[in-house]
């Protein structure tokens, strides 16, 4: 599969990752909805994004979560040597968080972030710069697409 190895560009790699994790996140989403329905309170009401918020999603947000999740694979990485074990334990960690804005989130997230986390750990051979820019893009691609549809929902 392309996403234990290097043989795209940057930008591309990231762009197939980005579209795969939002494949996943998108599929876990439906069939959560098909089969238990999302609850009364989920953050659906009339959802509108400023240009700062748009920001927030593509730009910030990724590139503050790159950067914490550099320092937690850093540490996994002491401790374990399986690329796929840490992706996983290090997205368990970063989906826990975003569970605490709301649970559903944590649980779509999931799997982006293993997805995230992997190209991390690829492009890491080359070097951690060009990991976290893979790790990245990848998010800032996939939350795009998150606005996306969040704007033709709307």
């Amino acid at each position: 599969m392309f996403l234990f190895k290097i043989n795209d560009s940057k930008m591309s790699y990231s762009f197939k990752a980005s579209v795969l994790s939002a494949c996943i996140a998108f599929g876990l989403a439906c069939l959560y909805h098909f089969l238990v329905g999302f609850p009364e309170e989920a953050p659906n009401e009339s959802l509108s994004f400023s240009f700062f918020d748009a920001f927030g999603l593509i730009l910030f947000a990724p590139f503050v979560e790159t950067i914490l999740v550099v320092l937690l694979i850093w540490i996994a990485q002491k401790f374990m040597q399986n690329t796929l074990l840490v992706a996983f334990l290090v997205a368990l960690s970063i989906s826990a968080l975003h569970s605490l804005s709301h649970p559903l989130w944590g649980l779509f997230t999931f799997a982006p972030f293993v997805v995230f986390f992997l190209g991390f750990q690829v492009w890491q051979k080359v070097s951690t710069s060009e990991g976290a820019k893979v790790a990245f893009l990848t998010h800032a691609f996939h939350n795009s697409y998150v606005l996306i549809l969040v704007g033709l929902s709307g």
